[in-house]
């Protein structure tokens, strides 16, 4: 949960989260990591992690996946402001492409 940035909704993927070029960086691989927060959210009574896994889901769907159905491999977000920023590529061909292993 050190990972969630509640004002940007999302947990962050990778990268030190004191790292201004790695802060507020979601990837697609993520949501296969959100059962483990509703099996938390059950074990403990505690909604805040369900409350997390379904908002970084939210943001996920809204911001890695294009008007195409094709995906990004990651996004970043101002974890201040809770702004989107931009899509890129750290695997994929370019920005602009489909990141196919995402995409499966």
């Amino acid at each position: 949960m050190p990972r969630y940035h509640e004002k940007a909704g999302i947990i962050q993927a990778w990268g030190d989260l004191d790292d201004p070029q790695q802060r507020g960086r979601i990837i697609i691989d993520c949501a296969m990591n959100l059962p483990l927060l509703h099996w938390a959210a059950n074990e403990t009574r505690n909604p805040y992690y369900r409350e997390a896994a379904i908002s970084h889901l939210g943001r996920a769907n809204e911001y890695l996946i294009r008007g195409d159905w094709s995906s990004y491999h990651t996004y970043y977000f101002d974890t201040v402001t809770g702004q989107a920023q931009k899509g890129i590529t750290h695997q994929g061909y370019s920005d602009d492409s489909c990141w196919a292993r995402g995409q499966a």
